[in-house]
Parts: structure tokens; C-alpha cells; sequence
């Protein structure tokens, strides 16, 4: 290699930064001196030597791959873990609202709503009359509701009776759905009306009974009577209407002998028996027995003397 060349080369190589200045100083001296005929260190050659030639193979390297090669995208950074979490339990449905919710007051109302689409009163036309029926009381058996009424006829005559009716409802949401109905089922009393009296007693069978007192008087006679229904879960059922009262003091004359009975139930055994405890003119007892689905009388009733 001549001088101009190997000047050159270390040229390029103090420009692509792979000699220092004091390097390139170093070799260019060496370079010139060796052109002049001037001895140099043998050892300190072959290390410039050495060098010149790693020097000059790394800009090779360089000079034959700069052109073809592709930059290398830095490392990514490692992403951050996410520590995995459970899913948020699901939020619990809102229950149903349901009629059992209301107040009584509130449930008796709507109860009427669903069986005659009204809040406080209706009109009924059964066989020739018409009735004005009005929500009484409301009880639950089991899952079901069971709506009592009162069924009056205005200015009837005194042989017209009104009705307790019973109307089996189930919930549906915050309303009632009718399942079935009898609007006159427990009998009256006279003059249109639904009852002298009523009740509801728990001591007389399993379910709750409809306890309704009515009347009639006739040509100065008076006959008085009870009807029980039981409420059962299936269906109401009448058990028997039964003489309680009985007078003839309208009928009677100045200095006759007036009869006067006035009759309550009483002892009840649930589901077998009770008794009908008469006072006034004369004082007795009746007792009455459950068979199947009537109570009737142990022995005949005196009130089938007067009242039939």
C-alpha cells in the first residue's frame, strides 16, 4: 500500500470515529516515516498494525452492511401486569312487588277493584232486583284472598233478602286476579238487608266461618236465624242456616202469654259441635253436630214449632 492510499485510509478511519486525533497523529507519523526509510519499533508496528487491520475490518463490516440493513425497533417496554380481578357479583333482582305488601285496608280495596271494577261501592242485577254491593273484610287462606260483601236491595220489600257474597281472589303483583266468585251466598235478612249481623269466628271448624244473623217478620211474628259458611280453600261452604230467635209478641193480645227466645252459640267443639243456648220466656239448649259438610240438630229444634 503506498503512502497516499494509507494516508487516505486513516483519514477515514479518524472520520468515521474509529481513531482519536493523538491516534491518527500516532500512524500518520509512522505512515511518513516509514516512506522516508526511518526505522521504527518493531513491536510498536505490529500492535499499529493490529490495530489498523481491526480497525479497518470493522469499517468494512460497516461499509457492507449500512446499505442493506434494516434499523432495529428498540426493545418495547415490558407492559405493566395487571393483578386479574373477579368479575363484581351481579346485583340481586329487585323481588316482585307484591299485594301482601298493602295495608288491609289498602288490599280490601283493590280486592273489591278487581271483582267490580270499583273502589267503594257497585250495582248487582240478579233475578229481577238490583243490589248495591259494598267491600266488608278481606281474609287469606293460604295464598289466596278471599273478599267478603255486603249485597243490600234499596227500599225492598220485607219479604226481599240482601246477601253476604264471597269472592276467591289470588295476587298478582301489587292487584288481585279473580279465580271464582258468589256475590250472594250467605243469606240476609229481610227488607233488602245483607245482615242484622255479622262476623267471622275461628272456633266453629279448620278455615275461617261467615257467622250472619237475619230475620223476618210477618203478621206480628218474628223469626230470627244464623247462617254459617266456612271459608275452606277450595270453595265456600254453607254448613247450615239455624233458628235462634223466635217472638210472637206483635201477635199477641192484652193478657196472652207472650213468647220471647232469644239464642246464641255457644261451646263450640271445632269441627264437631256446638250448642244453641236459649234465654227470654223460656231457657234451653240445642245442640247441633257436624255430619259431612252440615251441622245439624241433635234432636228436633223446638224453634220448628213456630219459625218451620
Amino acid at each position: 500500500m503506498d503512502r497516499i492510499t494509507a494516508l487516505e485510509r486513516l483519514a477515514q478511519l479518524r472520520s468515521s470515529g474509529n481513531l482519536s486525533d493523538s491516534e491518527f497523529e500516532v500512524e500518520k507519523q509512522r505512515i511518513l516515516a516509514a516512506a522516508d526509510g526511518r526505522p521504527r519499533s518493531p513491536r510498536r508496528g505490529r500492535l499499529a498494525l493490529a490495530g489498523l487491520a481491526l480497525a479497518g475490518t470493522a469499517v468494512a463490516a460497516g461499509w457492507m452492511l449500512a446499505p442493506d440493513a434494516e434499523p432495529v425497533a428498540p426493545a418495547a417496554k415490558p407492559r405493566p401486569t395487571t393483578k386479574a380481578t373477579s368479575p363484581l357479583p351481579a346485583a340481586a333482582a329487585e323481588p316482585e312487588p307484591s299485594v301482601r305488601e298493602l295495608s288491609t285496608q289498602e288490599q280490601l280495596t283493590e280486592a273489591f277493584r278487581a271483582a267490580y271494577g270499583s273502589r267503594k261501592s257497585a250495582t248487582l242485577k240478579r233475578d229481577g232486583s238490583t243490589y248495591v254491593v259494598r267491600p266488608a273484610s278481606l281474609e287469606w287462606i293460604g295464598d289466596k284472598a278471599v273478599l267478603l260483601t255486603l249485597a243490600g236491595i234499596p227500599d225492598a220489600c220485607h219479604g226481599c233478602s240482601g246477601a253476604i257474597g264471597v269472592h276467591y281472589l289470588v295476587p298478582a303483583g301489587k292487584n288481585f286476579a279473580v279465580q271464582e266468585r258468589w256475590p250472594l251466598f250467605v243469606p240476609g235478612s229481610s227488607w233488602g238487608e245483607p245482615a242484622t249481623e255479622w262476623s267471622i269466628r275461628r272456633d266453629l271448624s279448620t278455615y275461617p266461618v261467615v257467622a250472619s244473623e237475619g230475620g223476618h217478620m210477618g203478621q206480628g211474628y218474628l223469626c230470627q236465624w244464623t247462617s254459617l259458611a266456612e271459608l275452606t280453600p277450595a270453595r265456600p261452604v254453607l254448613l247450615g242456616t239455624f233458628s235462634t230467635g223466635f217472638s210472637d209478641e206483635g201477635a199477641r193480645v192484652d193478657g196472652e202469654a207472650v213468647t220471647n227466645w232469644d239464642g246464641r252459640i255457644t261451646k263450640p267443639v271445632r269441627g264437631r259441635s256446638f250448642q244453641i243456648a236459649v234465654s227470654g220466656s223460656d231457657h234451653f239448649t240445642e245442640r247441633y253436630v257436624r255430619r259431612g259438610d252440615k251441622f245439624v240438630p241433635a234432636h228436633t229444634s223446638r224453634f220448628s214449632e213456630h219459625c218451620g
